[in-house]
């Protein structure tokens, strides 16, 4: 919007002097309104996709200073022997102090089974 302005007053200001610029002024005028609209354009695209990298760079940090999960006291010979994944009552949040985002999951996958999940974004 804000090239959109710009390149709408150099317009106005082109029509309100015509008498006092000459024709080759004029359009330069309006050539470069409309490359600063493209540059505008450009630094936006640039800093989205600035943001993007970092909040990539954000979720890699939180993932490598997560707590380590309590194993209650549980022995690694004691895995399974099937691959069956059972959720009961599930609930989750993205974060201590927030509203959970998954509320009562009842779920159960059999051996063997693939399934997809999707975070926050829709990646899958």
């Amino acid at each position: 919007m804000l090239g959109s302005f710009i390149s709408l007053a150099v317009a106005l200001l082109v029509v309100y002097n015509r008498n006092e610029l000459s024709l080759g002024a004029a359009g330069l005028s309006l050539c470069y309104s409309v490359n600063i609209v493209d540059a505008l354009e450009e630094f936006l695209n640039k800093i989205s996709e600035l943001e993007n990298g970092s909040v990539a760079v954000e979720r890699i940090e939180e993932f490598c200073n997560l707590s380590q999960e309590d194993q209650n006291g549980e022995d690694e010979n004691d895995w399974p022997s099937e691959g069956r994944i059972s959720f009961k009552d599930f609930s989750a949040r993205y974060r201590d102090g927030l509203e959970p985002v998954l509320n009562g999951i009842n779920l159960d996958i059999g051996a063997g089974e693939m399934i997809g999940v999707c975070g926050r974004t829709g990646n899958c």
